[in-house]
């Protein structure tokens, strides 16, 4: 039987990846899909943030970076520490990859492809412009969801359409129950998106009740990719397990991701 891929939740080109101290939670930051540079050749170092759910345990995705033409410019072998898995020995992976400086030669459209077992699951597309300004060509392709994070902290670049995603997760840790969870932030992308729509992202408990949803009325857009933060207010969490964020636009269903919600003692202090 042929194995599933594993599911994409999020696939990210950014300035740069950053893991944090303490937490081990990942910060994405500046999020892009089309780099401007003033003269080529142009020296970039992408880096690239992974959430994965259904990982086969010991699993090393790779990244492959190629050419307008096709060509491979870099190869790269994620090397993910396993800790935990379910019954059937799957897990969830979020992971952040700094890919090396390398000189870009030409102006065009570069493919960044993600493939686990050395086969293509997701790719993802970086527009090289030589100038100071861009204009997306529309594509008649029907809307799709590009990725769905759960974070911290969001924030958006003055002057640039590109975001910061700081404390990126996929569980939670409380001492008891029912918990309160601090305020955090679901980003959400969207893929040929035009706009004049109601979008809505729905926690639901591993019962399948609503915990909370938070609704925007998007209005139309010049851009056909969309990038939004969702800023949740502290939510109740009545019980541990596995909860669910649900993305809607109008009525359909476009895609959905998981959390865990872990009961654990906080850390002891040391006698002074």
């Amino acid at each position: 039987m042929a194995r599933i891929p594993p599911q994409v939740n999020a696939f990210l080109i950014c300035d740069r990846v950053i893991q944090q101290a303490g937490t081990h939670k990942w910060c994405a930051i500046g999020t892009q899909e089309v780099a401007l540079v003033p003269a080529l050749p142009a020296p970039l170092s992408l880096g690239i943030f992974l959430s994965l759910g259904d990982v086969p345990s010991g699993t090393k995705p790779q990244i492959v970076l190629r050419s307008p033409e096709g060509e491979a410019l870099v190869q790269a072998e994620a090397q993910p520490q396993y800790h935990s898995n379910d019954a059937r020995g799957m897990v969830g992976l979020e992971l952040g990859m700094q890919l090396p400086l390398l000189p870009l030669q030409s102006a065009g459209r570069y493919r960044v492809e993600l493939a686990v077992e050395k086969k293509v699951i997701a790719h993802r597309e970086l527009e090289l412009v030589e100038g100071e300004k861009w204009e997306r060509e529309p594509k008649d392709e029907p809307c799709a969801l590009r990725s769905l994070v759960l974070c911290d902290f969001a924030f958006q670049h003055h002057g640039r359409p590109s975001w910061s995603l700081i404390g990126i997760f996929d569980s939670v840790h409380v001492p008891s129950f029912p918990a309160r969870h601090a305020p955090f932030v679901v980003f959400w992308s969207l893929a040929n998106f035009r706009g004049e729509a109601m979008v809505v992202a729905t926690v639901r408990d591993n019962e399948g009740s609503v915990v909370y949803a938070l609704r925007a009325a998007i209005p139309r857009l010049p851009s056909a990719t969309v990038e939004i933060a969702f800023p949740f207010p502290p939510l109740e969490l009545p019980r541990a397990g596995s909860y669910t964020v649900e993305l809607h636009v109008g009525e359909q269903l476009l895609g959905m991701r998981s959390f865990n919600v872990v009961q654990s003692q906080p850390p002891q202090r040391l006698p002074i």
